[in-house]
């Protein structure tokens, strides 16, 4: 669903007023963030929904499950939407850059062997609302301009 053709729903909701705002109170941190995203392009949704889908599985103790879900949504940044960036020559390390973060993301949540029990929780409820904060902060660059992708080759 999209109005002024921007996606709404699932993954926007907008409090406007003191008595809607309460209503994210009712929401964890975590929750009130992934819902109020303002998304406008296909790769931040997927992302995204990756990112929702962590969140659900952790809410259920699958913690494997959402640090999955997490690799996910990062692996779709860097591989969808960091090769598309353009900036101008001032900023020409940023991609680099991203890419650079998104892989100090990911191996918060990637094992590369055997591991003995579960994996701490906090750890992936920290790289999960990392992962929500870049991809609102992807979401503003490429709205206000200060990034843009290449169109589909």
């Amino acid at each position: 669903m999209k109005y002024d053709n921007k996606p709404i729903f699932p993954l926007e909701i907008k409090p406007i007023g003191y008595d809607a705002n309460k209503i994210l109170e009712y929401f964890t941190k975590i929750e009130a963030r992934l819902l109020t995203l303002n998304l406008g392009h296909p790769i931040l949704n997927k992302a995204t929904s990756y990112l929702l889908d962590a969140y659900l599985r952790l809410e259920e103790n699958d913690i494997e499950g959402a640090r999955t879900s997490i690799r996910k949504s990062l692996d779709v940044l860097k591989a969808d939407l960091v090769t598309k960036i353009e900036v101008v020559a001032e900023a020409k390390d940023f991609p680099q850059n991203l890419k650079k973060l998104i892989n100090g993301l990911r191996e918060f949540v990637q094992y590369g062997g055997p591991h003995p029990g579960p994996a701490p929780r906090t750890t992936t409820e920290m790289i999960l609302s990392m992962s929500i904060e870049l991809i609102k902060y992807l979401a503003k660059a490429i709205e206000s301009k200060v990034i843009s992708l290449k169109e589909n080759e």
